[in-house]
């Protein structure tokens, strides 16, 4: 069904990305809601996706509910499999054979009530299988059910029910974004099987085929298995690094998912969106940069771990759906550089702290001040603390994290330790080949090191063998790093599933082994953190 715009949600909040709000069931609750509107009175009862109740895109339709309708009722059914809601306790499961979770929407609106400036609403969770919430729905009406009454507050008016006192607390801190006003969303090719490669002599051979007039755009195509699309054409391309005379300085490391550092050729040649601000602060300039997911409802009610970082530029998928934002740590202007810290929040964690920050060029602490890389460790510190992200959970869900302020020098300089070691792990920096803990014993003639598979298989002690095919595996990896989310990833399963079908480098398979090493860290790490944080 074709609705007129009429019945399109217009209160989007100036969303970067306000497609989702155009979804069939939103235009069809935006239908009743205007018939409503009439008559003045009206009941509306719907089941629907439950994404709308607090997801950051929808806070202007949530708004616009809350200001026609006297009452709404929200039974919450959950069941998503995107949002992980089971857990070893508890099978969640939808009541449709959809993956998406859904909820019972009855909105009300009577003629004859005083208005109020937003409706009560009133707020039910049903958690379990699909013959529970079923049995629950048949032996229950409106009038039985126990719902919890809950107040929606700006700025996004959730349908879930949320503890005011701990946002107060939490929006009490500074916002990355207000800190960091420099951001940028990772760069993107829109063809990473051409674009991304293994090797700086795997792109250095696409761009010789681009050069080489002796292959035919047609022939080129056949080749990578490429096409044209709206923003990109093969044959401008060709044309592009022909004129372009230093092409080979552009080809560079990039940051292509976590732990997984690729080449590119960084230039529109290849990349669809390089991003200036990536291309003037990170191409041509050192710099390091905190990459941050601001859809952390994207992971659900598991542990939010939308926060990476790296000193080469980032792809938009180092953190997946809803992608990632760099915040650089200097900003270059010609043959300037200066800090991308915002002069309000700096002085307000230099008069917490009694520090001053040093200037950009200083490479070594002065008695009563801070590095502006101090800063970042101990935003990255912050950041990794289950503690942190178990209280703020809900609040994660919708925007870019909110950091408390630190209250001492010493807390400020305990915490920027720990980032410290967080960072130069995750850089890879800090590990030898003499730290590596895992083994990769067996050698197979037939296999030779071809990732066909991924497979834990859990040894006796808290280990457990990874098996990349059905002779070799690495052996003596923790359990607990197996299984470890970081940027939204698995990434000891994340890094061998985008190498299916490739033979494994002795380069590739130390990286493995040392990746285990920094993710069995960052927990031991992140321990640390939550002895030290204070919230």
């Amino acid at each position: 069904m074709k609705l007129p715009r009429l019945f399109f949600y217009k209160y989007r909040l100036k969303e970067r990305n306000p497609k989702g709000i155009n979804n069939d069931y939103c235009k069809f609750i935006r239908l009743g809601q205007h018939f409503v509107n009439r008559t003045q009175e009206g009941v509306l009862a719907y089941i629907t996706a439950n994404t709308f109740l607090d997801t950051r895109l929808f806070r202007g339709m949530r708004y616009d509910l809350l200001k026609t309708f006297d009452k709404i009722y929200i039974v919450n059914l959950h069941g998503s499999t995107m949002r992980n809601e089971s857990t070893s306790e508890l099978k969640d499961q939808c009541i449709f054979d959809i993956m998406q979770g859904v909820s019972i929407n009855i909105f009300i609106k009577k003629k004859d009530k005083e208005t109020s400036p937003l409706a009560q609403v009133f707020y039910k969770d049903i958690y379990g299988s699909r013959k529970l919430k079923l049995n629950f729905l048949a032996e229950n009406k409106l009038s039985t059910v126990d719902f919890q009454e809950i107040v929606p507050s700006a700025p996004l008016y959730i349908f879930r029910p949320h503890d005011n006192l701990l946002q107060e607390v939490y929006e009490s801190g500074f916002k990355i974004d207000k800190l960091m006003i420099n951001c940028v969303q990772g760069f993107k090719t829109d063809r990473d099987n051409l674009a991304i490669q293994y090797s700086k002599e795997d792109i250095e051979n696409i761009a010789f085929d681009m050069l080489n007039t002796t292959l035919s755009d047609n022939d080129f195509q056949s080749k990578y298995k490429v096409k044209d699309n709206r923003d990109w054409s093969l044959s401008e391309a060709r044309q592009r690094i022909r004129n372009k005379k230093n092409w080979n300085d552009c080809i560079v490391k990039i940051q292509y998912r976590p732990f997984d550092v690729r080449w590119t050729l960084f230039d529109k040649i290849l990349v669809t969106y390089p991003r200036p601000l990536i291309e003037q602060n990170f191409i041509q300039h050192p710099n390091i940069a905190l990459g941050i997911g601001k859809s952390g409802n994207v992971i659900g009610d598991s542990e939010w771990s939308l926060v990476s970082i790296s000193d080469i530029a980032m792809d938009i998928n180092v953190i997946p759906r809803g992608g990632i934002y760099l915040f650089p740590l200097y900003i270059y202007d010609g043959m300037l550089q200066y800090v991308n810290f915002t002069p309000g929040i700096l002085k307000e964690i230099e008069n917490t702290t009694h520090l001053i920050m040093q200037d950009c060029h200083d490479t070594e602490r002065s008695e009563n001040g801070f590095l502006p890389i101090d800063l970042i460790d101990y935003i990255y510190a912050v950041l990794h603390s289950p503690f942190y992200r178990d209280t703020y959970h809900d609040f994660l869900q919708f925007d870019f994290p909110i950091i408390p302020y630190p209250h001492s020098a010493g807390y400020f300089f305990s915490m920027v330790e720990k980032g410290k070691e967080l960072r130069e792990l995750h850089l890879m920096k800090t590990i030898s080949q003499q730290d590596i803990i895992t083994q990769y014993p067996v050698y197979d003639a037939d296999n030779d090191n071809i990732v066909l598979l991924r497979k834990f298989v859990e040894n006796d002690d808290d280990t457990g063998k990874v098996y990349i095919n059905k002779a070799q595996y690495f052996d003596n990896v923790p359990k607990e790093a197996w299984e470890m989310t970081i940027s939204g990833y698995q990434v000891a399963d994340k890094w061998l599933k985008d190498r299916l079908n490739k033979k494994l480098t002795n380069e590739e398979i130390i990286h493995y082994q040392k990746m285990i090493v920094a993710i069995k860290r960052t927990i031991e790490i992140q321990e640390d953190i939550d002895n030290i944080i204070r919230l």
